[in-house]
């Protein structure tokens, strides 16, 4: 059973084909209980072979890749966002992915629902997370995000509010 942590190969529905330096995914997809589950397809220039270099794996060609999800455990939030300690709830996006492996460049929405969210560093929970964001390259722009703090606190972010993403991580906003 090869795999990678506690899910193995038979955890995804797999399409590919690889010829030319180019790796076509027609269907990459977790499979189980939500049908909506991740999903990526598109073309990706990769080099493969023994003794590689890391820096010679990746050409800089051109790439398409698209991706969905729907209720993807929010829980992962904190591996990319390191202001955020703990959370819990559903989130769903669409994206694509084009350019080139070298500048890259991402374009999409992303939503949170039901979450429960702990900054880093405070003890405050924010209940209630819910919300919208544009991805377009390097910057997030919020469409609305809402949630809850105690009983009647209600903290609404303004639509507009701007972050720039440098190497896959929130660099400023």
């Amino acid at each position: 059973r090869p795999g990678w942590g506690q899910g193995s190969l038979g955890d995804f529905d797999l399409d590919l084909d690889y010829r030319d330096e180019i790796l076509t995914v027609r269907r990459c997809a977790m499979v189980g209980p939500d049908s909506l589950g991740p999903a990526v397809s598109g073309t990706l220039p990769i080099r493969l072979g023994w003794g590689l270099p890391t820096d010679e794996r990746l050409p800089d060609r051109p790439m398409s890749l698209q991706g969905h999800a729907r209720g993807l455990d929010l829980g992962l939030l904190p591996l990319v966002l390191p202001q955020i300690a703990a959370a819990t709830g559903k989130l769903d996006f669409e994206a694509s992915l084009t350019g080139t492996p070298r500048a890259p460049y991402v374009k999409g929405t992303v939503g949170v629902r039901e979450g429960v969210v702990r900054p880093a560093s405070r003890e405050e929970v924010m209940t209630g997370v819910t919300g919208t964001v544009r991805l377009d390259g390097s910057e997030i722009r919020i469409l609305s995000f809402e949630a809850r703090q105690g009983k009647r606190g209600l903290v609404t972010v303004t639509p507009g509010g701007i972050a720039h993403l440098q190497d896959l991580r929130v660099a400023d906003y």
